[in-house]
């Protein structure tokens, strides 16, 4: 009856702490505040055909998921974390010991003894909280994962269009080389009719120097974006992109965004801290109760030669008198006041970003309407009217030159503008955690492309 006996109170302890144990609210779904999509029109100058074989935004993101070295090797903390959890839910292993025994004495008895304990942390909180522990553990990798994957969605979209950027750059800067070497001819037949000074044609040179500088830096950093686009989709050479220029909305109303709501429920990195505080909950509580012993219950048995079999019970348990764990249970502590700092800190900075883009755009949205409704307008106008002013003889071909050459300036103007205003959309994804902007393809018939 003993033995029962201990059994019984130390299984009705058990269960009190069972009792005791932290029970916590299970980390919320991750799921985004859905919310319809504002649409970027990209106008190809291309022919159809060539535009349906290039790299489209979609396909390239879709082949990061796949291929980015870096998330590939971030999704394996997943399965350790697995690995983890399916260790915390097994059973310790049963201690066996066995003996035997004898003298050189004439009259030695051969003794053979053996025991079986087994230790039973089943009834104890600890075990609970250890798988809780290495669940929360799971529910982290996750939502790093989460994390990752939309931090280099993002970063995908955002480098592709800065690739398409400095794509339409080049083409500018193109026009604008052959602008110049125009007005460079014409200098030089002036010159020839004593039109025009040596020191007119020496600058229209140095023009002419200075856009061949240009072109070659730009077609450097669109040979760096490429590369960085590759390497975040994991090919060792990137396809051909399609080629357009952006067409900004006329308006963009931000409020139906929701910004502090969405920011709460998408915001990725939001969902990391969360997950983050829980598990450093939960090993605050594994640390606190870790100390407690581990009772092992068992049998022995014991056979003397010629003599009866002798069995009984048996039962060990350590003595938690001078290791308490109270240093871990403070280390743990601190971790789980550093967890909540850094949620506070995330959420504070992400609010501000919010108010600071909620500003940003709408003075980029000012800029775009600026150059849309009154600087393309003006430069298209005054061509005209050096056209106009040259076929009535009042003016050269260097005018019409000129003006031509700030109508391409314009136009660089415009569509850094516009991209300037995309990126702040892209900003405003990063910190929402979900989608912005769709981008759709039109195409522009072939006599309508940039002159």
């Amino acid at each position: 009856m003993k033995p029962f006996v201990i059994f019984s109170r130390l299984l009705i302890i058990s269960v009190i702490f069972i009792g005791c144990s932290p029970h916590l609210a299970p980390l919320r779904k991750y799921e985004p505040l859905p919310f319809d999509l504002y649409t970027l029109n990209i106008i190809s100058s291309d022919v159809p055909a060539k535009t349906k074989e290039a790299l489209g935004l979609d396909d390239a993101i879709a082949i990061g998921m796949t291929k980015n070295h870096a998330l590939r090797i971030a999704r394996e903390e997943v399965a350790i974390a697995e690995g983890q959890l399916q260790q915390a839910k097994l059973l310790n292993n049963p201690e066996i010991e066995f003996s035997i025994r004898s003298s050189s004495a004439v009259d030695s008895v051969l003794n053979i003894a053996g025991s079986l304990l087994q230790p039973i942390p089943l009834f104890w909180p600890k075990r609970q909280v250890a798988i809780s522990v290495a669940e929360a553990s799971l529910e982290r990798a996750k939502a790093e994962i989460q994390r990752f994957e939309w931090d280099l969605r993002v970063n995908i979209k955002r480098t592709y269009l800065q690739t398409l950027l400095h794509q339409n750059e080049k083409a500018l800067f193109e026009q604008s080389l052959e602008i110049i070497q125009n007005l460079s001819s014409a200098t030089a037949r002036l010159k020839a009719g004593g039109e025009v000074s040596r020191i007119s044609e020496l600058l229209v040179q140095s023009e002419v120097i200075e856009a061949k500088t240009r072109l070659i830096e730009i077609e450097s950093v669109l040979a760096k974006k490429r590369s960085e686009l590759a390497t975040l989709m994991g090919v060792p050479m990137l396809p051909t992109l399609m080629n357009g220029t952006p067409e900004f909305p006329e308006s963009l109303d931000i409020d139906p965004l929701k910004l502090s709501r969405t920011f709460a429920a998408g915001n990725t990195e939001i969902y990391l801290r969360d997950a983050e505080i829980r598990l450093a909950t939960l090993e605050q509580a594994a640390a606190s109760n870790i100390w407690w012993p581990t009772p092992k219950f068992g049998v022995t048995g014991e056979r003397e030669a010629g003599a009866d079999r002798l069995f009984g019970g048996l039962f060990s348990m350590d003595l938690p008198i001078f290791h308490r764990n109270q240093g871990e249970i403070r280390s743990r502590s601190a971790a789980l006041s550093k967890a909540r700092v850094e949620r506070e800190q995330t959420e504070f900075v992400g609010q501000h970003t919010l108010d600071r883009l909620t500003i940003l755009l709408r003075h980029a949205m000012q800029l775009i309407s600026l150059y849309r409704d009154e600087g393309l307008s003006g430069v298209e106008e005054n061509l005209m009217l050096v056209q106009r002013a040259i076929a009535a003889g009042e003016l050269t071909t260097l005018e019409l030159i000129a003006a031509r050459q700030q109508a391409v300036a314009m136009k660089l103007a415009y569509l850094r503008t516009q991209f300037a205003g995309i990126e702040i959309l892209l900003d405003l994804e990063a910190v929402l955690g979900t989608p912005v902007f769709a981008m759709k393809m039109a195409d522009m018939p072939q006599e309508d492309a940039m002159p």
